[in-house]
């Protein structure tokens, strides 16, 4: 131990410090025993004699160490505080954990083994009575009420066990509570329990670069960067990788044909729609001079490009097949086509150039050129 250590030692004795140390020792012991399955043998950590040595081993350790570094006035506080530990230990282990060592506990008694007593009951309580009448307390008399009023908050109960004593109870916490606020002041900033805080923490206690934990910023600014970069290189692979399908696409002969064939479809559109354009005036319907022969006109070209269209596709699949048949079909289907253009121009040749007497005469109401 360093010699600020022992410096404080001499001047404030954490006694509720050793009783937690103690306390913890003893719940794991009451965790272990209770976790045995029935019927099986007990491991020999967990048996009376194991437990035993375990706990008194841990209690003359801090006796050890305030008999060494403390005065005689707080090593006599340390032994009423050792007394109170010993006696809420014997109590929970007869008492309150059901195992097979509780007979022969009692044979191996803490109180018995470091005080040679076995009065724990009623001495515990005169353990307090003699605290309280302290007449000028010391901040070791105040571990001292914190380590009792402990041993009955865990459940230590002695003479003043069963529902009947529990006002009694009450009021010896209570004395022991006003002792302890007493001794310490009145402070409404203090803490009940400094040793909890010994080790936290604060403003003024900053902590070491060392012990810090890594600012989070980076990695939020690491993980967007990272999904930037992950849907870029994303997208550029799936272009690479779709690049030679759409020049398949591109370079395919039906789908040419098709494109072809749409592009068709909307120049003839276009044509009509530009070729035909009657207007109505006070009911009557009148063709302008010369619109029968753009109507004429509109229909040739419209035939022409659908033949010649229909013309190319009988082609290519005479071609693709190699038939004779697909090329007569093919001879056929151009005589047919050119009866049908010179059909379509027959009402031009046969009506010929109107003249100017036959243009201005008047339409009969009804009648559509």
């Amino acid at each position: 131990m360093h010699t600020s250590e022992r410096e404080e030692l001499r001047t404030r004795l954490p006694l509720y410090t050793y009783f937690c140390d103690f306390y913890g020792l003893l719940v794991e012991i009451k965790h272990g025993l209770a976790a045995l399955p029935a019927g099986h043998a007990v491991p020999a950590a967990l048996t009376a004699a194991a437990v035993h040595t375990r706990l008194v081993e841990c209690l003359r350790e801090q006796y050890r160490t305030v008999q060494r570094d403390c005065t005689p006035d707080l090593l006599r506080i340390y032994r009423d505080a050792e007394y109170a530990m010993a006696a809420l230990a014997d109590e929970q282990l007869l008492l309150e954990v059901s195992w097979a060592g509780s007979g022969e506990w009692l044979n191996l008694m803490l109180e018995s083994a470091l005080f040679d007593t076995r009065n724990a009951g009623v001495r515990f309580y005169r353990l307090i009575d003699s605290l309280l009448a302290v007449a000028l307390p010391s901040q070791a008399h105040a571990e001292l009420g914190l380590v009792l009023l402990g041993a009955l908050e865990v459940g230590f109960r002695g003479a003043l066990r069963g529902d009947h004593e529990a006002a009694a109870l009450s009021a010896r916490r209570d004395e022991l509570v006003k002792f302890v606020t007493d001794v310490r002041g009145d402070d409404p900033t203090a803490h009940a329990f400094e040793q909890a805080y010994e080790h936290t923490i604060g403003p003024q206690d900053p902590e070491p670069a060392s012990c810090r934990l890594a600012p989070l910023s980076p990695w939020f600014n690491a993980a967007r960067l990272a999904l930037v970069a992950y849907l870029l290189v994303s997208a550029a692979i799936w272009f690479i990788v779709m690049h030679p399908f759409r020049q398949l696409v591109a370079d395919d002969p039906t789908a040419q044909r098709v494109r072809a064939e749409q592009q068709i479809g909307k120049a003839a559109v276009a044509d009509g729609e530009a070729g035909s354009g009657p207007t109505e005036t006070s009911g009557a319907i009148s063709a302008a001079p010369g619109s029968a022969n753009a109507g004429a006109n509109a229909s040739v070209n419209v035939t022409a490009n659908v033949t010649s269209n229909v013309a190319e596709n009988v082609a290519v699949n005479a071609a693709a097949n190699g038939s004779a048949a697909a090329n007569e079909s093919a001879a056929a289907n151009g005589s047919t086509t050119a009866s049908a253009s010179k059909a379509a121009a027959a009402p031009q040749a046969t009506r010929g150039p109107t003249t100017g007497a036959a243009a201005s005469k008047p339409t009969p109401r009804g009648e559509v050129l």
